[in-house]
């Protein structure tokens, strides 16, 4: 039996809507750093919509926007509008976060966000996107950070191996990432696994401890050098699983 072309339209159809209906925000991890270290630890969270108000006009923020990403954690934050927002998501792009957690930007110093150790470069309510080529994938790590002065202090990442024995060495490497999202070798940086501690060479690398227990262990790494003045931003801390040999 031949199914007439309009039902098949109408299938397709129902498809889609089901498909759009079920669709969820992206799923990110979100992290916030002040300017002496972490201010919000990493979080799961879905950057989902939302809509706000702005000296009293109601303003759509889209999902899957690094805004979505900031509100999901529920910290406190504040807006500002340089354009003309409205329950339009199209026009929320210029929208600034001169706020988080009671501290506000002065001067050249303010908040700044990066995805995946890269800054954006559109703004953070932007419905296109943090690089204008579509919202936040699930899975990327979005970086909050307070941005001393222009361009930003270098932030913080970790490079660990993903399992080692018990009560063994291990080799970590620390970089820092630039706004760009290019890196150089991080040096002057703690980095941390229990009671086990050590500072990065000038080559970014630092030998630490595993534990004596088997389980699954955070790596962190915070800034104590300063390198022009200003603390780099904490790295998002990395797992690693300590096992029994073999």
């Amino acid at each position: 039996m031949r199914v007439p072309l309009f039902v098949i339209a109408a299938l397709f159809a129902m498809t889609a809507v089901s498909g759009a209906a079920i669709a969820s925000p992206p799923q990110v991890k979100v992290m916030i750093t002040g300017k002496t270290g972490i201010v919000v630890p990493p979080v799961s969270v879905r950057a989902a919509g939302f809509t706000t108000g702005i000296l009293g006009k109601r303003c759509a923020i889209a999902e899957g926007t690094p805004l979505a990403a900031l509100r999901a954690t529920t910290s406190d934050f504040h807006l500002k509008d340089f354009g003309s927002c409205s329950l339009r998501v199209a026009d929320s792009g210029s929208l600034y976060t001169d706020t988080i957690a009671k501290l506000s930007g002065a001067g050249m110093a303010g908040w700044s966000y990066k995805v995946d150790n890269a800054s954006g470069t559109a703004g953070a309510a932007d419905p296109s996107g943090p690089f204008g080529r579509g919202p936040l994938k699930s899975g990327s790590r979005v970086l909050w950070f307070w941005c001393q002065t222009y361009p930003c202090q270098r932030t913080l990442a970790l490079v660990v191996p993903v399992s080692a024995g018990l009560g063994t060495r291990i080799r970590v490497k620390v970089r820092g990432y630039d706004d760009n999202g290019r890196y150089t070798n991080a040096a002057g940086v703690r980095v941390s696994l229990g009671m086990s501690k050590a500072t990065t060479g000038n080559d970014g690398y630092a030998t630490i401890r595993t534990p004596s227990t088997a389980g699954m262990y955070a790596i962190n790494a915070i800034d104590i050098s300063k390198p022009g003045g200003y603390f780099r931003a904490p790295a998002f801390p990395e797992t690693v699983i300590v096992r029994l040999a073999g």
